[in-house]
Order: structure tokens, then sequence, then C-alpha cells
């Protein structure tokens, strides 16, 4: 699958778009295909590595997140195993939590 990268803090040319290997979701997780996404200024920041401060719990030197992105629109395309209060086919529409990263690939997974 196609997903948007980035491996050094810094302005957009430093995002790619790479094949990476398609998710698995795990147990308590769902797998989502993406159908929109949209750049917020905390994808900014991030991707900027500002304030420095920040960069404490995004990493010093280089970004520990390579996959920018936290609002999505898609469809659920599995669920894990623990999984009961959504459904495979269900449309979530929504920013995502801290613990989803990386919206602009062709899936994610939400824990």
């Amino acid at each position: 699958m196609k997903a948007i990268v980035y491996q050094d803090f810094g302005s957009p040319d430093s995002l790619r778009c790479e094949e990476i290997d398609k998710p698995i979701p795990g147990d308590n997780e769902v797998l989502i295909k993406i159908r929109a996404a949209s750049v917020n200024p905390l994808d900014w920041k991030l991707m900027k590595g500002g304030p420095f401060i920040v960069r404490l719990l995004l990493g010093l030197g280089k970004p520990k997140i390579k996959r920018p992105g936290v609002d999505m629109a898609g469809q659920v395309e599995a669920v894990g195993r623990n999984v009961t209060h959504i459904t495979a086919s269900a449309s979530p529409q929504k920013s995502l939590s801290s613990n989803a990263r990386g919206r602009r690939a062709s899936l994610v997974r939400h824990f």
C-alpha cells in the first residue's frame, strides 16, 4: 500500500510517497481504509519538529512517528478479535486519538 512518510523534521519537501506493508489489526485494533484525509496545525508542528520541547516526545534528531496525520474519513475494513463496539464496513469520520498514526496512507490501524 502507499503512504506518505518522512524521515527528518522539516519542510513539506521531506515528505515522500512510499510503498509500505499493509497493516494487520491487532486484537484490540481496527483497520480503516482511508477515503479522505486533511492536514491540520498539529500535523504541521509534528512535521516541523517544534516547539523544540516537543522533540523530547517526537525524537531529538529524527522523528519517531514516520507517518503524519490525525484527521481522516474512511471505512472499517477489518476488526481485531476483541473489538465489539464497531463492525467491518462501518464508516468512522473523526479525528483519531494519538494512538492512531499515519492517516496519509491507504489503510490505517486504530487502537
